[in-house]
C-alpha cells in the first residue's frame, strides 16, 4: 500500500511523528511525507529542515507557501495551493491520502485530490474550536474523507453526525499521547542545567 501523508506545518508534523515511526516498521506499506506550506517558509522557521533532521526517508515537496493570514491572502492561498496540488496529484500514484487537522491549506490539498478518486483518511475530525474558521475546514475535510480517526468518543459522535453513518469512523485516541510516551524526560539535575 502506498500512502501520502500531508504536512503543512511543524504543528501537524509533530502529531505525525509516532505514526511515521510505526509506518516505517511495515515492509508492506510505503509512504511519502508530502511537505508544503509553512514548512517551506523562511518566515515560519523553514521547518522542513526538522523533517530532514529526523531522517524521514521519503519526503516530497509541493512548492506552496502561505502569503499571510488575512481574508484575501487565505482565499488566494486556497486557490494557489489547489493548483499546486492538482499538478501533484496528476503525477502521483497513491492508494490513500492521510491528512490531519483543520487548516485551510490542508483543505486545499485534499480537495484537489477529490477528482482523482484517491481515498482520504482524516485524523482529528469532529473537534470544535469555538467561534473559529477552523471548524469549516475541519468539517469539510471530514466530508471529503472515507476513513476517520478521532480523538474522543464525543468527536466520534460528531463525525458520525456529519457523514451520516458510523462506517470507517474509529475512536483511535490522539497521536499526542504516543508522542508523550516517546518523549525522553530530563532528570532533576538535567532540568536545572537546562
Amino acid at each position: 500500500m502506498k500512502l501520502a501523508l500531508l504536512t503543512s506545518s511543524r504543528a501537524d508534523y509533530g502529531f505525525y511523528r509516532p505514526l511515521i515511526r510505526r509506518l516505517s516498521e511495515h515492509e508492506d506499506i510505503s509512504f511519502t511525507l508530502v511537505a508544503f506550506g509553512a514548512h517551506l517558509s523562511k518566515l515560519h522557521g523553514y521547518t522542513i529542515s526538522k523533517i530532514y533532521e529526523d531522517g524521514v526517508a521519503n519526503v516530497e515537496l509541493v512548492k506552496w507557501v502561505p502569503n499571510g493570514d488575512g481574508p484575501a491572502e487565505i482565499a488566494e492561498g486556497i486557490g494557489s495551493c489547489h493548483v499546486a496540488f492538482s499538478k501533484f496529484w496528476t503525477k502521483t500514484d497513491v492508494d490513500l491520502v492521510i491528512c490531519i487537522g483543520d487548516r485551510y491549506e490542508m483543505f486545499a490539498a485534499v480537495s484537489a485530490s477529490i477528482p482523482f478518486n484517491i481515498p482520504v483518511a482524516h485524523i482529528s475530525g469532529g473537534e470544535e474550536t469555538l467561534g473559529a474558521i477552523d471548524n469549516i475546514y475541519r468539517h469539510s475535510l471530514t466530508h471529503m474523507s472515507r476513513y476517520h480517526f478521532v480523538n474522543t468518543q464525543k468527536n466520534k459522535k460528531r463525525v458520525i453526525e456529519l457523514v451520516g453513518n458510523s462506517k470507517n469512523v474509529v475512536h483511535s485516541g490522539s497521536l499526542a499521547v504516543d508522542n508523550i510516551h516517546q518523549t525522553a524526560l530530563l532528570n532533576t539535575s538535567e532540568f536545572y542545567e537546562q
